[in-house]
């Protein structure tokens, strides 16, 4: 996960796409190596629209024996990315995060975009308004920043909403389920890299 760039996760309802995004976001925070990968330690701030995660990030630390004091911190409250004065909200959450942790913020996830966005994402104008806003918080902050979004109808085709998205974003990752519950995370769409790798994986319950 570079700094300074946009990556969506992409994939239908409950296909796994938030479980994804959590494990890296905790990889990032906690600094352990991510899938065979050298991990640079930072801050994050996963921002929760879609309920509160408390009880997966629970299960994760006590399954991966992950300690509580990790620069990691949820956000619950509504946020509109269509408004500037949510984008700075999220720019002054961050220094505050930096300030407490001597962490600087090193990956944002916003979870999910439809969520985030309080208008119509198939609207030019409203998915434009995002992409700006989004762009002042990387360029603000120098955080990586992950956009947790639903597939369209056809899923072959990518993300919902307008094409200004995909053409904004560095990277795009699918996530699909095969008919055996395994899980597949692919890269689908990568700027200035191979377009190249994928990762698969299964959910387990793990008793609080």
């Amino acid at each position: 996960l570079r700094s300074g760039l946009e990556i969506a996760i992409v994939g239908p309802p409950n296909v796994g796409k938030s479980f994804f995004a959590l494990d890296l976001a905790l990889k990032v925070a906690s600094g352990e190596p991510c899938h065979g990968r050298d991990v640079e330690q930072g801050a994050v701030l996963y921002i929760a629209l879609e309920g509160n995660p408390s009880n997966r990030i629970e299960a994760y630390k006590q399954q991966n024996d992950i300690s509580d004091d990790i620069p990691f911190r949820v956000v619950t409250s509504n946020i509109d990315l269509k408004d500037e004065a949510s984008a700075l909200d999220i720019i002054d959450t961050c220094h505050q995060i930096q300030l407490d942790t001597s962490f600087p913020v090193a990956h944002i996830v916003i979870d999910t975009l439809s969520r985030a966005l309080c208008g119509d994402d198939n609207s030019p104008l409203d998915m434009g308004a995002l992409i700006h806003n989004v762009d002042t918080i990387r360029r603000e902050t120098g955080a990586h920043v992950m956009l947790v979004h639903h597939s369209g109808k056809d899923q072959a085709r990518g993300s919902r909403g307008h094409s200004s998205l995909p053409a904004a974003i560095d990277t795009e990752i699918q996530v699909s389920r095969s008919e055996d519950g395994t899980i597949v995370a692919r890269v689908q769409q990568q700027r200035d890299l191979p377009c190249e790798g994928e990762i698969a994986f299964a959910l387990e319950s793990i008793t609080l």
